[in-house]
């Protein structure tokens, strides 16, 4: 529809639900040929919301490419035209829906009407949709400009939050030219045993973490900037409650150097179910023991971040270094030709690996 006075939209999809035993809603999907492609990373949907008659609802949800809700909400419609399109639109409610997309394909948007702030369903809900567009606000577990403190992280430094951008020193992202495991690393550090420090990802507005019902793996890599501290990583769902959590040490460090590699970053997962579709976080905290106590002055590098649907006890479950994608075994070797670095599935480093699976190189490997 278009609205010649304008205001908060001048065009606007009209939908309508007549019955409540009924479904009624507007879809953009994969039909005739226009798709909705979308890659790894965050994502916001946003529009604007008003009614045709009446105070109707309307629930807005996004899709996976397996059908699946990833993020919803359900809001009341600001605004009303009294059934006419010769009105200015005015006090429409504002939607702003953040995701994350795991899975590369083609998603889908619904937008249904609904009677209440539950969902369901009733007759002649009619609202009026407009503004609608899409956009990537990137990856915020990727971490890649160096001295910058990323937006979309919360981080405490000695119990005061650190502001994003710019940085010349604290916590912030470092690049090691040498690569390795990683090549981009967030730095952060417990300076005072006393204060709370860690970074923590998916409580920043607007980059919701969004998963749906199932088994899931985090993994990881960290290496000491100094010294050889500890990390606790830890999942949370919106209320709080721990789902998984995992304590490993940093075998190695840089020797705070940015002019080295880093492939003797130990590795990290966790594993754990996420009971229903909603929004979870990551926090990860440097500790100074197995036992997760506080201490001063423990400084760490963590990065290589992969969160993959699998079975929440597949610890063998290895995220490959280059390309990201899940493995099997990659490489069978004996015994007399062990060398180099070495780890156990629990991210422990292995000075003498005896028969069994092993990591080595960001690979799970068989030693014979």
């Amino acid at each position: 529809m278009q609205f010649y006075q304008g205001g908060d939209m001048s065009t606007a999809f009209y939908v309508r639900q007549q019955s409540a035993s009924k479904a009624g809603y507007i879809e953009y999907r994969d039909k005739n040929n226009y798709t909705l492609p979308l890659v790894y990373g965050e994502y916001q949907l946003n529009c604007n919301v008003a009614a045709w008659k009446g105070s109707p609802y309307l629930k807005v949800e996004v899709f996976d490419p397996s059908n699946a809700v990833i993020a919803s909400t359900i809001v009341k419609s600001g605004g009303c035209v009294n059934g006419t399109r010769n009105a200015t639109i005015t006090g429409s409610t504002q939607v702003a829906l953040s995701f994350y997309s795991l899975a590369k394909g083609n998603y889908k948007l619904r937008f249904t009407p609904v009677a209440d702030a539950q969902g369901n369903g009733g007759n002649w809900q009619e609202a009026l949709i407009g503004n609608v567009w899409l956009y990537q606000k990137g990856n915020p577990l990727a971490f890649k400009n160096a001295n910058m403190v990323p937006e979309e992280w919360n981080i405490l430094d000695a119990g005061q939050k650190v502001s994003a951008g710019t940085a010349v020193s604290g916590p912030r992202i470092f690049k090691f030219n040498q690569g390795g495991y990683l090549p981009t690393g967030l730095y952060i550090r417990q300076s005072d045993a006393s204060k709370n420090a860690y970074a923590e990802v998916g409580t920043v507005n607007g980059y919701g973490l969004s998963l749906k019902k199932g088994s899931y793996n985090l993994s990881y890599y960290a290496i000491g900037w100094a010294g050889n501290p500890y990390v606790k990583c830890e999942v949370s769902d919106e209320s709080n409650r721990c789902l998984g959590s995992q304590i490993i040490q940093c075998t190695n460090n840089v020797g705070k150097n940015l002019n080295t590699n880093t492939y003797g970053a130990s590795y990290g997962v966790v594993n754990f179910y996420a009971n229903h579709t909603g929004y979870y976080h990551f926090r990860w905290t440097p500790v100074a023991d197995g036992n997760g106590n506080s201490g001063s002055w423990l400084e760490l590098v963590f990065g290589h971040i992969k969160i993959q649907q699998g079975s929440a006890n597949a610890k063998s479950m290895v995220i490959g270094v280059n390309d990201g994608t899940t493995t099997g075994i990659d490489n069978a070797v004996d015994g007399k030709k062990k060398q180099d670095i070495w780890y156990n599935l629990q991210g422990q480093r292995v000075s003498q690996p005896a028969h069994g699976i092993y990591i080595h190189n960001g690979k799970k490997v068989v030693v014979r």
